[in-house]
């Protein structure tokens, strides 16, 4: 698997970081670190397997409520984490990098990181925090999306090949990028009924799955000519 975003280096540099810390929560966060990764924490309603990118968001988040609270989370009271939500919600506590408001999904996250980090404390270590007054609704948002006459436009202006079938495949595909980097010629078979590839995305941030590509087989072709 194709790791672009470095997810296993950053990982790794900051568990070796909290490790190295004289923070009072280290052991606790490490200890919730390697059952992340056992499988020991739930889940969606079920404990499985956390991946990479989403116990290093669960570190991040982590070290910096640490950091807010200013005390072991072992010796958190009810009032403390009921002021914490209120200071999330008021809008007191600021991004690092530039001192500017958290965003609306960044304050759920937080929110949905503490309450399953709590909960699982509940579980192993006999702390008895309410969690259930913890809003983490998220409001979906509507995120627009390119027309195909703009995609087509997009192809048709490329100059390279290469380039068109990269623009083409994404959006017929609906393939994360990573996703995409993570294809091989051999996920490629050809679809008689319908007359065009279809590809079988194995690496993905949610399931495996197999999509037709009826508008793209064209550059698929084409630029496979030219790398053959």
């Amino acid at each position: 698997e194709r790791d672009i975003y470095g997810k296993h280096e950053k990982l790794a540099k900051m568990l070796d970081e909290v490790q190295k810390s004289d923070s009072p929560n280290r052991e606790i966060l490490l200890e919730y670190m390697r059952e992340c990764e056992l499988g020991k924490v739930i889940k969606l309603r079920a404990k499985k397997k956390m991946d990479e990118a989403t116990r290093l968001k669960h570190l991040r988040q982590l070290t910096r409520m640490s950091a807010l609270l200013a005390k072991p989370f072992l010796k958190l009271k009810q009032v403390d984490v009921e002021e914490f939500i209120l200071n999330l919600d008021r809008g007191k506590y600021k991004r690092v990098m530039d001192n500017k408001p958290l965003a609306q999904g960044t304050i759920v996250t937080y929110k949905e990181t503490l309450k399953k980090f709590l909960t699982w404390m509940n579980e192993k270590k006999s702390t008895k925090l309410d969690v259930s007054f913890i809003d983490t609704y998220r409001e979906e948002v509507e995120i627009p999306a390119l027309p195909r006459e703009a995609v087509e436009l997009l192809v048709e202006r490329s100059e390279y090949i290469r380039d068109k079938f990269i623009i083409q495949m994404l959006f017929d595909s609906g393939a994360r990028i990573e996703e995409f980097l993570n294809m091989r010629w051999e996920d490629l078979t050809w679809d008689e009924s319908l007359k065009c590839y279809m590809v079988r995305i194995r690496i993905s941030k949610t399931k495996p799955r197999t999509v037709s590509l009826q508008l793209s087989t064209k550059e698929v072709n084409t630029y496979k000519q030219q790398v053959e």
